[in-house]
């Protein structure tokens, strides 16, 4: 994710009811303005995922 004339302070992922996917991000993701979350999930399965991004 990217942010155009701003940074990223807050990110949250969460696994909906029943989802169980993994996810993590990169270290430097707070105070940048560009971020990478990666997402894993077991083969043949369907993930739901709440992500919010706060940014100023």
């Amino acid at each position: 994710m990217s942010v155009t004339n701003g940074i990223i302070h807050y990110v949250s992922v969460v696994n909906d009811n029943g989802s169980y996917a993994v996810t993590c991000g990169e270290s430097n993701s707070l105070g940048s303005s560009r971020s990478n979350i990666n997402i894993r999930a077991s083969p043949n399965t369907k993930s739901y995922l709440t992500i919010v991004v706060a940014a100023h």
